[in-house]
């Protein structure tokens, strides 16, 4: 009788435990802001897919980095483009790193 209250009562610590750990790194994905960058090469334009959530400010400051390699064009928000090289920026604030 004490084993299996013992054994259930860790079934439930565990299974608790469990829940908050999912939550947090559901949380954490959730909250990264990624942008999409793809480079032509060829033709030394990056077009810029910005998400939903992206900010003037940070359009900026990637126009201002990239802009006296490449010539910057910003597309329609979450388009994917194929066929060139495709890189991601995460701008999720307080990251390390």
């Amino acid at each position: 009788m004490e084993l299996g209250l013992m054994v259930s009562a860790h079934l439930l610590l565990i299974i608790y435990m469990l829940f908050f750990i999912i939550r947090e790194v559901k949380r954490e994905l959730l909250s990264r802001k990624l942008i999409h960058l793809f480079i032509d090469s060829m033709h030394s334009t990056m077009y810029v897919s910005p998400n939903k959530n992206t900010t003037d400010d940070e359009l900026k400051t990637i126009i201002n980095k990239y802009s006296d390699t490449y010539k910057v064009k910003i597309v329609e928000p979450n388009t994917r483009i194929k066929g060139i090289n495709t890189y991601v920026v995460d701008f999720t604030k307080n990251r390390k790193g």
